[in-house]
């Protein structure tokens, strides 16, 4: 009943004042995308480049966590999340306009839930490791109908199992996760960077945070920090260019289950060495990341 509420709340602040001029103009396409963070606003890049101008296509970001700068020298309109601004969205395209809704999940609270039961259809947008996961951690994929499209990364790896229900677009560079206004990191004198990362938390004291020579990248999300190091031993994850700063990087990289561990090794030139810490438990679950680290030969896998 709550959501019925919130899909009328939504449907009746949208409406047009003028139901007439519902026949002046005829349905053309538009897609809204929900993007919470940097992979969802890459992959969005990828597809609005690819649709080339054909659909008309609005990013809805989260300005903590997103740099939208590419997108919008694209074209592409980027409107910062909030009910009000999403309400504005329904009411300029919806009336008139086929609208596909993008979500990376259900997670993002009733009101976008209700917001995508009001489009045409309703898509997944890739938004980080799940789609190397056989089982995923954010998607509950009965919430979408079989053969929605997924729109991705151009992989070429084999990805996870839940995915076969979908129809996967991949649409995306994963060398855009480093095209961003943020400034990259001073690596000289580094041989060790730590990204904050889950499994890291279980071997916090092998991996010599704190100690010189050892930069520690902390996660975005202020939830998941589990490692600690000194002011001039660490750097904030969200307020760097990351994946642009390993092009130049000659050291070890070490890494948990994230996308950096994924970009790091899809790249055609490798200058550093990689350490991905896995959880024991996990590893028929993540055998599609598993797979990826093990075919890589400057890579090392280690359980924990």
């Amino acid at each position: 009943m709550a959501q019925k509420n919130v899909i009328d709340e939504v449907r009746q602040s949208a409406s047009p004042r003028d139901d007439g001029a519902r026949h002046v103009l005829a349905r053309r396409s538009c897609r809204v995308i929900f993007c919470p963070n940097q992979v969802t606003a890459t992959v969005a890049l990828g597809l609005a480049t690819r649709d080339g101008g054909r659909i008309d296509t609005t990013v809805v970001y989260w300005p903590e966590r997103c740099d939208v700068t590419m997108l919008r020298r694209a074209g592409v309109t980027c409107i910062s999340y909030s009910r009000w601004n999403c309400i504005r969205i329904l009411a300029m395209r919806r009336p008139f306009r086929r609208m596909e809704v993008c979500l990376p999940h259900h997670k993002l609270g009733r009101f976008v839930s209700a917001f995508a039961l009001l489009g045409s259809t309703t898509s997944l947008v890739d938004d980080g490791l799940d789609a190397l996961r056989n089982r995923p951690r954010n998607v509950d994929p009965a919430r979408f109908a079989k053969g929605s499209p997924f729109y991705t990364f151009r992989y070429d790896v084999p990805l996870g199992d839940w995915l076969q229900a979908f129809s996967v677009d991949r649409v995306a560079d994963i060398q855009g996760l480093g095209n961003v206004e943020r400034p990259s990191l001073d690596l000289r004198g580094v041989d060790r960077l730590v990204v904050e990362s889950p499994p890291l938390g279980k071997v916090a004291g092998q991996l010599g945070v704190g100690q010189p020579g050892t930069l520690l990248v902390t996660h975005s999300n202020v939830n998941k920090r589990v490692l600690h190091a000194p002011g001039t031993g660490a750097v904030d994850g969200k307020s760097t260019a990351l994946e642009r700063s390993l092009a130049s990087f000659t050291g070890e990289l070490v890494v948990g289950e994230s996308m950096v561990a994924v970009y790091a090794l899809l790249q055609q030139h490798r200058s550093h060495r990689i350490v991905v810490y896995l959880a024991r438990e996990d590893m028929a679950n993540l055998a599609p990341l598993v797979r990826l680290v093990s075919s890589r030969t400057h890579a090392e896998l280690r359980l924990c």
